[in-house]
């Protein structure tokens, strides 16, 4: 709207002819600079209303009379020899600008692509980091069980210590300790003895039949054969949080095997249980 009231202040202007000179008459002609204007912010379209306005007020103001003697032709031509290049310089300006808003969605559609494309890579390599650090861990883990059961295999009358340490390596906890049922040993303490002589296999705190046993003891117990025959427990307070209950029974088979490999293979459960009555 500004640009059409400039035209509209330039006519009005020459056709009061306030002004020591025409401003219509102006060479370039003032309606350039709305046409260019117009054009350039708002593409061919705009550029072209505007053009078509201006030749309008051309052509009213009279900037170009005929005068007498003058060929038809040769006023018609210098009257409208500045709309036509309005027209064709407004049809020019609109199609360059139209290109440019083309090239820069084009390139904003690529940028988004690219920004797309770089979170999924960004998604996709810290998935893969922790993929690979979730793997450098197994095989760490898995190395320092294994050296747990063969250090545990080994020692042919292995201490509580260093049955503690083994269980505690195999499941990857901080410490451990034994647990034995006895005369001064806690009701708490004399179940879970009794239910891993029982069941012969390790329980851990989401086990959902036995769990419940560890309820303020540990996280997880290893059954653990006693020379002369009998059970004691081998309590983990931090275990892998990695490891599933299930996980957690077979590696307790595995050291039950380990640890009873060298003693009496007897398992004395009335005993125990008469000694926690």
């Amino acid at each position: 709207m500004s640009l059409l009231g400039l035209i509209a202040i330039l006519t009005l202007l020459d056709a009061l002819a306030i002004l020591p000179f025409s401003p219509l008459a102006l060479d370039p002609h003032p309606f350039w600079l709305p046409i260019a204007i117009a054009a350039i912010a708002y593409g061919t379209a705009g550029g072209l209303g505007v053009a078509a306005i201006a030749t309008l007020a051309h052509l009213a103001a009279g900037t170009v009379p005929h005068l007498a003697g003058t060929d038809f032709y040769d006023w018609q031509l210098a009257a409208w020899r500045e709309p036509v290049l309005w027209l064709i310089a407004a049809t020019v300006l609109g199609e360059l600008r139209r290109h440019h808003d083309a090239v820069v969605a084009d390139l904003g559609a690529r940028a988004a692509a690219a920004r797309e494309q770089a979170e999924l890579a960004a998604e996709h390599a810290q998935r893969m980091r922790a993929h690979v650090a979730r793997l450098e861990r197994s095989l760490a883990l898995g190395n320092e069980r294994l050296e747990a059961l063969c250090d545990l295999a080994d020692a042919p009358a292995p201490s509580d210590a260093a049955l503690a340490d083994a269980g505690a390596r195999l499941l990857g906890a901080r410490s451990a300790s034994v647990l034995e049922a006895g005369h001064d040993a806690s009701p708490a303490i004399c179940g879970l003895v009794a239910t891993l002589a029982q069941t012969g296999r390790a329980l851990s705190v989401d086990d959902p039949d036995r769990g419940s046993r560890l309820v303020g003891i540990g996280a997880a117990a290893l059954p653990v054969p006693r020379a002369g025959g009998g059970t004691a427990a081998i309590v983990v307070a931090d275990l892998d949080p990695a490891l599933t209950g299930w996980e957690v029974a077979r590696l307790g088979r595995l050291f039950s095997a380990v640890a009873g490999a060298s003693l009496p293979r007897e398992a004395h459960a009335r005993e125990e249980s008469r000694e926690c009555a």
